[in-house]
């Protein structure tokens, strides 16, 4: 088994084997099961924790959170869909309502001193 020319040989099988459609298939659904396994998941669970906890993953996720949400916020697109889902909000007569008993409390409480306690 140590001739090269024995060992081409077995590469070339296990090539023209695992090229083959059908093989490809029972590999994909093998893999698919075991990686749905609790032991698998367990394992993976306990990777993630430990990759999470090192200093520079959590230094380059923090990163490109950082970048990405920089990038969504400069979105004029995202800008455009917010803007309108705020003067959609805007325009609720419930809101409107609320807004105004909410500003007249503010106004009351803070500008007249109405409805507050008095400094002793």
């Amino acid at each position: 088994l140590k001739d090269p020319a024995v060992l081409q040989e077995a590469l070339e099988l296990t090539l023209w084997v695992l090229d083959r459609d059908d093989t490809r298939a029972h590999l994909v659904t093998a893999l698919v099961s075991a990686l749905q396994t609790d032991e698998f998941l367990q394992a993976a669970g306990e990777f993630a924790a430990a990759w999470f906890a090192r200093e520079d993953t959590r230094q380059a996720t923090s990163e490109l959170f950082r970048s990405s949400s920089l990038a969504v916020l400069e979105d004029e697109e995202v800008r455009g869909n917010a803007r309108q889902l705020v003067l959609a909000l805007l325009e609720q007569p419930l809101l409107q309502a609320k807004t105004g008993e909410h500003l007249w409390a503010a106004m009351k409480g803070g500008i007249l001193g109405l409805g507050y306690p008095k400094p002793k």
